[in-house]
């Protein structure tokens, strides 16, 4: 019996002198929830070359309200913009005007009605912003804006630091950014 005592004793301590290893069972919440969410700020040269390399075009223009479209046969609804072009710093459009689609009738979509520097990717007649919600610049009094993903529906979308940069200053970053190849464009 005492043996027993000092065996069970001896296993004790050295289960309790060795790091616990995680179960399979409950991974960290990292894994559970999916990565962690990126630092919002303003993009810096290479960001911005990656979403220009993967964008058909990049814009400037003004975009009206957002409506739900379903299409014949599908259950998930869409939502469209029209974007009204006013000049195009990179790229080629189809027209004056496109149409730009989201997944989903989201209760607040990516466009507001208002002035934009949008990277956006053609697809067939309609574009999609390159990149989401991360692809799409206001531009406000202060400049242009990067908005950081919100998801609250009722919160107001919280601007990305370094924020704030002159239409002419950013426009000119876009026209000199080094090219970068993108295998699957």
């Amino acid at each position: 019996m005492l043996k027993l005592l000092l065996l069970v004793g001896t296993l004790c301590l050295a289960a309790c002198g060795q790091p616990q290893q995680q179960s399979v069972l409950s991974p960290p919440a990292h894994q559970m929830f999916g990565p962690l969410p990126r630092p919002c700020v303003f993009p810096d040269a290479n960001e911005l070359a990656i979403m220009a390399s993967a964008s058909t075009v990049v814009a400037i223009g003004q975009a009206d309200s957002a409506q739900v479209f379903h299409y014949p046969g599908i259950s998930t609804p869409f939502t469209r913009h029209t974007f009204h072009v006013q000049s195009i710093v990179l790229g080629t459009a189809s027209s004056n005007t496109l149409v730009i689609q989201e997944n989903g009738g989201v209760p607040v979509p990516i466009l507001e009605p208002a002035q934009y520097v949008l990277f956006l990717s053609q697809g067939g007649s309609m574009y999609i912003i390159t990149n989401g919600l991360y692809g799409a610049f206001p531009v406000r009094a202060k400049g242009v804006v990067r908005e950081c993903p919100s998801y609250s529906a009722t919160a107001g979308r919280e601007e990305a630091s370094g924020s704030g940069v002159s239409l002419q200053d950013f426009t000119q970053t876009l026209r000199n950014l080094p090219t970068v190849a993108v295998a699957y464009k």
